[in-house]
């Protein structure tokens, strides 16, 4: 654990001049939690404490604690847990009482680092009858377990009504605000965000609110699947992550990796997601095409905990895999010192293609795990990324041609892709 001491003197005018002063500091990216500790002389005075980040105020213990402990799964009484977004944090100090000859004030800041990360898979989009699925929440759950996912998340339309309805503890709390100009899912137990937006002044006053609620947004499907699945209203860099895949491969998904890689190619560090958006049957066993049902694909994220909150800080981290289902392939990909090492398991088939930026560095077939790695010098590029292809079944390729004619080019259609890694940036 790293920790940060700062020591203040107050005196009784700095308490009239800013009765709420603030200390300030930084949260380093891989944060799972802080410890602060607060000791005031002389004991006549009373210095209040609390603590915000981005966001606001997470916690206030006046005077009745001098040390708190907030996690992204726990907190100290009076404290909110959740995420620890990087960047600038603070202690609140509140100058209640400072006698005549001042107060003496000495913060410490302890962070708490995510420790052991392991790859926990899931579904980050998929409904139930609380808005247009037949199936409830528990048949939802029933059907992701059968197929070995640890977590899923219930996105009803435009709802949160389905919240106090998840005690499985492998359902996650998120709603799908959908617009007639697009749709994004907003993670996490909250307020319901307003959905009937007609401009992008409202779409910005949404993520507004998401933020200030400390949801986890992500744009969704934004490829013309339906008549308002496609997103028209830009700010696609003001989200935490972009769905890349959504249901089957072919159902236009390349039209979102595009757009992703284009973000990409802007600098934009915009984690990579899937989610199958299931609308469960009511029935259970699901006894649908694997192609459609719960996992399909299969969003694999590294994180330190099953907790949502740890999972939600993978996404922000960038530690993802979509896979085309629960045993596909997983691609491990990361930096290590000047070399960029992959990890490719699960289900063989097809080729592994390694990516500096769009340029292909590797070219492997996928009979089996794959391990290596690669020179970055030899690579220079902003972003590195890997995908898994293989060739796509003539009959799934048809129908994406009968029903998307206006969409789909012939080399579109050729492959499909098993799994795609997030992106990893120098």
């Amino acid at each position: 654990m790293s920790a940060l001491v700062v020591e203040r003197h107050f005196s009784p005018e700095d308490a009239r001049r800013d009765p709420y002063p603030a200390l300030p500091f930084t949260v380093p990216p891989g944060t799972r939690g802080v410890t602060v500790q607060q000791s005031v002389t002389p004991g006549t005075a009373t210095v209040d404490l609390g603590y915000a980040d981005q966001f606001g105020v997470r916690g206030w213990s006046g005077g009745a604690r001098r040390e708190f402990t907030v996690t992204t799964s726990d907190a100290t009484p009076g404290y909110t847990p959740g995420v620890f977004r990087p960047g600038e944090h603070q202690v609140l100090l509140g100058l209640y009482h400072v006698p005549p000859g001042g107060a003496q004030v000495t913060v410490r800041v302890e962070l708490h680092p995510e420790g052991d990360l392991r790859w926990v898979r899931g579904d980050l989009h998929a409904h139930t009858f609380h808005s247009d699925a037949k199936g409830s929440p528990a048949q939802l759950a029933a059907a992701a377990r059968d197929r070995g996912l640890a977590f899923v998340a219930v996105a009803d339309h435009n709802t949160v009504s389905h919240h106090p309805h998840l005690g499985d503890a492998l359902l996650l709390p998120a709603q799908e605000v959908t617009t007639y100009h697009g749709h994004f899912v907003a993670h996490g137990p909250g307020p319901q965000l307003e959905f009937r937006i007609t401009d992008a002044r409202g779409i910005r006053a949404a993520l507004d609110a998401a933020a200030r609620a400390r949801l986890l947004t992500v744009l969704a499907h934004p490829v013309p699947t339906c008549p308002s699945c496609d997103w028209t209203w830009g700010l696609e860099d003001q989200f935490d992550a972009l769905e890349v895949w959504n249901g089957p491969w072919l159902a236009l998904n390349w039209i979102a990796r595009e757009k992703w890689l284009g973000l990409l190619d802007r600098g934009v560090r915009l984690p990579a997601v899937g989610g199958s958006d299931r609308h469960q049957p009511d029935a259970w066993p699901d006894l649908g095409d694997p192609l459609v049902q719960v996992g399909s694909p299969t969003t694999w994220i590294k994180a330190a905990g099953t907790h949502r909150n740890d999972l939600y800080a993978g996404i922000l981290a960038g530690r993802t895999c979509v896979s085309e289902a629960p045993g596909g392939p997983l691609i491990d990909l990361a930096l290590q010192g000047d070399h960029l090492h992959y990890d490719v398991s699960g289900e063989p088939g097809g080729t592994l293609c390694v990516y500096a930026g769009r340029e292909v560095i590797c070219r492997v077939p996928f009979g089996g795990p794959l391990r290596g790695k690669l020179a970055l010098a030899r690579h220079p590029a902003p972003y590195y990324r890997a995908e898994v292809t293989a060739l796509a079944p003539p009959e799934q390729a048809r129908l994406a041609r009968e029903r998307w004619p206006q969409h789909v080019r012939p080399q579109d259609v050729a492959e499909r892709v098993r799994a795609l890694s997030g992106a990893v940036w120098p």
